[in-house]
Order: structure tokens, then sequence, then C-alpha cells
């Protein structure tokens, strides 16, 4: 297993650069990082951070900050979540220049906010995301329709991650439908009522108190898992490499209320385009890699 950039080879260092150049971004100004993000201090984040010794944030040489997600379990309307380990996930939704940065291209609808999460993606072209930033940083390669849960590296989150950290492990409270919901809805996420017809730069709503942004609003999220008709709560994802219908999670800047949920989720074929659809990462490590990394070790 290779997990890191210490045994990077001439190759992948050359690639990096090139895709830097011709980007020709400064990623230090456009990190994918929120001023502020650090107040967001959750006691039971906090405390398995240091149980655990893992750094709570992590930056990537992209720029792109993480957030941990602590394993553990909440209960739902539908049952209970559980999350078996513990993972990184994206503090925002991939941003167009980042997407642009790493895959050479933009399929955006509203690619003049370069700053805003990139739209119109398909499940393949997210999932092949995560495969280059796991070929820059030297993670090993994997069929994601088939064995992405077991590998280290990035991937995208599954339904039950996903939900988990919206909810931020039970410490959200959504409140029901009325007047406060709307005010929730109204501080959180770009939706019907306030989006003005297009997605917004990430970031720009409060976190929840994981330090996730975005996770209601703005654009559907796409998922690992395929979709059927009851929700995996329980570890693992659901990977089928015949299906073509993946889970969608969260709403977008065209949702009502309703779509705008922790529990909502939609289904989408993964070869069809949308301009409402984008995605986030998450990164698994291996039991001490952090301390590998900072020794010099990887």
């Amino acid at each position: 297993m290779r997990c890191g950039m210490g045994r990077w080879k001439i190759p992948q260092w050359i690639a990096l650069i090139a895709i830097l150049a011709a980007v020709g971004f400064n990623i230090w100004r456009r990190r994918v990082y929120v001023r502020g993000i650090g107040e967001v201090q959750d006691p039971w984040q906090v405390s398995f951070a240091n149980r655990a010794a893992l750094p709570l944030e992590w930056t990537n040489i992209l720029g792109m900050a993480f957030r941990l997600l602590p394993p553990g379990s909440c209960r739902t309307e539908r049952g209970l979540l559980v999350v078996p380990v513990p993972v990184y996930m994206g503090t925002v939704e991939v941003p167009q220049w980042c997407y642009e940065m790493v895959m050479g291209t933009n399929p955006s609808s509203f690619a003049e906010n370069p700053r805003g999460p990139v739209d119109s993606v398909l499940w393949e072209e997210a999932a092949a995301f995560c495969g280059r930033l796991n070929a820059l940083e030297g993670w090993d390669q994997y069929n994601p329709r088939e064995e992405a849960f077991t590998r280290y590296g990035y991937r995208l989150p599954t339904e039950t991650e996903w939900e988990y950290a919206c909810r931020a492990g039970g410490a959200v409270h959504f409140p029901a439908p009325g007047r406060a919901r709307r005010s929730f809805l109204l501080r959180r996420a770009w939706y019907l009522d306030n989006a003005g017809g297009a997605p917004h730069r990430v970031g720009e709503r409060e976190p929840n108190p994981w330090g996730f942004y975005d996770m209601l609003g703005n654009v559907w999220e796409w998922t690992a898992d395929v979709y059927v008709l009851t929700p995996v709560t329980a570890g693992g994802m659901i990977l089928d490499p015949g299906v073509v219908y993946r889970i969608l999670k969260g709403g977008c800047w065209y949702s009502n209320p309703a779509e705008c949920r922790p529990d909502s989720r939609r289904r989408w074929a993964d070869d069809l385009r949308w301009n409402c659809v984008g995605f986030r990462c998450v990164l698994v490590v291996p039991p001490g890699w952090f301390s590998w990394k900072d020794q010099g070790a990887r």
C-alpha cells in the first residue's frame, strides 16, 4: 500500500506541476479554506481528535480543507446512523477552480463563478476527480464501483457518512416546517427562497457544529452508493457495477425547504448532467498516517 507523497516518483511530481501551471491559479490565494472555521469547536469532535491523536482539520497539497468526521452513531427518523471509522470530509463542496485544476476542464453551467461549486458533473467524473487526487498524492488506485469502501485515500462519501456529517453526529436540531425551519435554512443554505436562481460561492453560509458548509442547498451532492429504496444506515456502502442510479443528498439552489433536510435523498442517473449536482470528497487514512507524515516517513 502506498500512502503519501513521500514515495512519489518523478513523473508524479511532473504531473502535479503541469496541472498547477496549466490552470494558472495561486492555490494559496484560492485555497478551499473558509476563514473562521477554526472557531468551530464541537466538544465530541474535539474530544475524539484529542483521544485519537488526530488533527481536527487537515489541508492537502491543493489547499482543500478537510474536517474530522469522528466515528459514532445518532438516531434519526428512519433508524440509527452508524459510522464505524473516522474519516475526513471536505469542509465545502468542490469548487470549480479546484475541479478545473485537477481535471483540466470545467463542466459547470455557472462557469462565471469559479469559487462556486462545480455543477453538471457526472458521477464517473466526480469519482475520477477523487482518483486523480489519489494518483497525485500516491494512494493506491481502485475501481470506485467495486471496492471504494475498503481502500485508503480519497473517494465520495457514503450516504450514511454524508448524513451523519450533516447532522454533526446528532448535534444539529432540524426544525419542523414553519418559521423556525425557514430561519434555519436562511442561515445555513442557498435554496429556492434566497439563492436567486443560481448556486453561490462555497462557504458563505453558516457551518454546522462540525465545521461543514453547504450541506443543505447550493448543489445536490453525489454519494458513492447506488440507489435503493431503503437507505443503508450502518457502515459500508452499496456497490453494484451494473446499476446506473446513484444517491444525491442535501438539496440545491432550486430546492424547496422539504428537499433541504438531512434525510432528503434523490435518485439520479450517473450519466446524466444537471446544473444542480456537485460533490464533496472524503479522505480515509490508515492508523498512524499523520504521525508518519509529520516524521517524514511516508
